[in-house]
């Protein structure tokens, strides 16, 4: 049996980000043990998220644009989100990175393999063998094939999506903006949009995306992604680069316990994902950087770490509570926002860096919606009579 300071089960963006974060700390001497089944060497995914400052992992940013384009049958604009850049990052570029980086560090151990248990008494199982730390963080959310929210206990969408890397022909893409949302296609009385991250003139990613509860059949992705793209955006010859697919939760669940004995939840397992938007990066990285602060300050984690501000809280809950209930209203509001806000209040409303003031130009848009007065209502008087 092997002994550890902490083990990271899971090296997908929080594990990762994590153990950067302690490798860069005087928690570099401890010994750590990061675990996944996966190698981490393919581009199974990618990140946006929106910044206005310089952050360590710059240097891996593969695409940034100035601009986000924001599209309904009513409105199609471009919106700038200065002082914000949107940008993106490859998730191959981000594992080579983090994988060289925790190479360097001598007490830091990398494990490719299999977690069939993971103790509140502070061991796992992998690979058959046992392994013991005074900390384990798990960031290894169930399937959501076996997984499923509790009814009443708490909000929940999914954003599912199927994307393809497209080259095209001829010059097609405008580089000046990413497409944040373009609801210009049916939405079968859900929330569906495309989305579209632009490379060069001739190639990008384009995804179909829907915020729904129930997923869709593997083959319904496919032929409404081609559609779109063929349809929507008129592009009838292309060449398939890369292929991806992901499920994001949106939900108000709190993945209680937090902690459980020695188990310290993260990432999408700790509700690191923001419930409104489904965007986990910029999210992720504060929380892991808390984190490592609790471990060298105090030697453990305080809960504030792992939780947002109540009052994002009580927005996420306000606007999941509509949506859920009627998802067509997804499109609506945010054509409100973006219609009526400068894009930045709304990126940093959304990344809860917002001031009250600019919490107030967003609420104030709703104040005589019927569906926001009630949900107000009704989640202001849970926390007042929880």
């Amino acid at each position: 049996m092997k002994r550890y300071d902490y083990i990271i089960a899971g090296a997908g963006l929080a594990g990762l980000m994590l153990a950067l974060e302690m490798s860069k700390s005087s928690l570099k001497n401890k010994k750590v043990l990061l675990v996944d089944k996966d190698p981490k060497n393919t581009n199974d995914r990618t990140w946006c998220f929106w910044a206005d400052e310089q952050f360590e992992l710059d240097k891996l940013v593969y695409k940034k644009w100035d601009k986000i384009r924001f599209a309904t049958n009513k409105s199609d604009a471009n919106y700038t989100v200065d002082p914000y850049h949107y940008e993106y990052i490859r998730g191959i570029d981000f594992y080579n990175y983090a994988r060289e980086k925790l190479n360097a560090c001598e007490n830091f151990t990398q494990l490719i393999g299999d977690i069939s248990e993971i103790s509140p008494k502070g061991f796992i199982i992998a690979n058959n063998e046992k392994y013991e730390a005074e900390i384990i963080f798990n960031s290894i959310h169930p399937s959501f094939d076996n997984f499923s929210y509790p009814k009443g206990e708490c909000y929940y969408l999914l954003q599912h999506f199927k994307g393809y890397f497209i080259e095209t022909e001829e010059d097609f893409f405008d580089l000046s903006a990413a497409t944040f949302m373009d609801f210009k296609i049916e939405q079968h009385k859900e929330a569906r949009f495309g989305y579209i991250l632009p490379f060069s003139k001739r190639e990008a990613l384009v995804e179909y995306t829907l915020f729904s509860q129930n997923l869709l059949k593997k083959e319904e992705y496919k032929s409404e992604l081609e559609n779109y793209i063929s349809n929507a955006l008129g592009i009838k010859k292309y060449k398939i680069l890369h292929e991806e697919f992901g499920i994001v939760p949106m939900s108000t669940y709190s993945y209680q316990p937090k902690f459980d004995g020695k188990i310290i939840r993260i990432g999408t397992y700790g509700g690191f994902v923001k419930p409104s938007s489904g965007f986990a990066f910029a999210r992720t990285h504060r929380r892991v950087k808390g984190i490592a602060s609790d471990l060298e300050k105090y030697g453990k984690v305080n809960a504030s770490s792992l939780e947002p501000a109540s009052k994002y809280k009580l927005y996420d809950r306000i606007l999941l509570s509509i949506l859920e209930k009627d998802n067509t209203a997804t499109k609506d509001i945010f054509e409100k926002m973006f219609t009526s806000l400068p894009a930045s209040v709304i990126l940093k409303f959304l990344d809860e860096k917002s001031s009250l003031a600019q919490d107030l130009r967003v609420i104030s848009l709703f104040f005589f919606d019927k569906r926001f007065f009630f949900a107000s209502m009704r989640e202001i008087g849970r926390l007042i009579w929880k």
